[in-house]
C-alpha cells in the first residue's frame, strides 16, 4: 500500500458497469423478428470487426446444411435410378409441353436422357443431350468430393470456396449459360 491509497485492504475496487451495446442491439433485432443469420451478421458488423463475415447460426426450424452435398448427390442418383427403371419398364415419361406445342425445347429438355446417359457412364451423350445439366452434375459431384475430403481430413475448404464464388457475378454467369444452353438445345437437341 502506498501513502496515497486510503482504502482498507479488504474493500474491493469499484468499477462502472460495462454496457453491452451489441447485446442490446441483437436483442432488439430478435424482438423485431429478424432471421437468426442476419442477427449474427449485424452483431459482427456493429462489434467493430474490420471484415465482417456472415454467421450461420441454427435457429428454430433451421437445419444445419452440414450433410447437404450428400443429400443432393443421393437425390441425383435416385433420379437417375428412377429414369433408368422407367426406361427399362417402358413407362411413359412426361413430355415437355413447350416443345410439344411450339417445337421449341425448354432449357431443361434433354435432362432425363442426360441422366440415362450418366447412368450408363456415356458422358459424351450426357453432354450432348443437355450441356448445362452435364456441367451442373459435374459441379455437384465435385462439391460432393470436396465435402468427403473435408469430412475425412477435417480441413475446411468449402466455406472459403463459397465465399469466393459469392463475391463474383454468379447469377449473371448462370443466366448467360442458361441462354447459351437453350440456344444449343434449340439447334442441336435430337427429337
Amino acid at each position: 500500500m502506498n501513502g496515497t491509497d486510503t482504502r482498507p485492504l479488504h474493500e474491493p475496487e469499484r468499477r462502472a458497469p460495462a454496457r453491452p451495446v451489441e447485446t442490446q442491439r441483437v436483442r432488439t433485432e430478435r424482438e423485431l423478428g429478424a432471421p437468426i443469420a442476419v442477427q449474427g451478421f449485424n452483431a459482427r458488423i456493429n462489434s467493430g470487426d474490420s471484415l465482417p463475415q456472415p454467421v450461420l447460426e441454427n435457429g428454430p426450424g433451421r437445419r444445419s446444411p452440414r450433410h447437404l452435398p450428400l443429400w443432393i448427390v443421393l437425390g441425383l442418383v435416385l433420379l437417375a435410378l428412377g429414369a433408368q427403371l422407367g426406361a427399362r419398364w417402358q413407362l411413359p415419361f412426361p413430355q415437355c409441353l413447350l416443345r410439344k406445342f411450339t417445337g421449341i425445347p425448354c432449357p431443361t429438355c434433354g435432362c432425363t436422357r442426360s441422366l440415362l446417359a450418366w447412368w450408363d457412364l456415356d458422358l459424351a451423350a450426357a453432354f450432348r443431350f443437355n450441356p448445362l445439366f452435364f456441367v451442373v452434375c459435374v459441379g455437384l459431384l465435385a462439391w460432393f468430393g470436396l465435402w468427403c475430403i473435408e469430412w475425412l481430413t477435417g480441413r475446411v475448404w468449402l466455406n472459403r470456396l463459397g465465399a469466393r464464388i459469392r463475391r463474383g457475378p454468379v447469377w449473371k454467369v448462370c443466366i448467360a449459360l442458361a441462354a447459351v444452353n437453350w440456344v444449343y438445345l434449340w439447334l442441336k437437341l435430337p427429337k
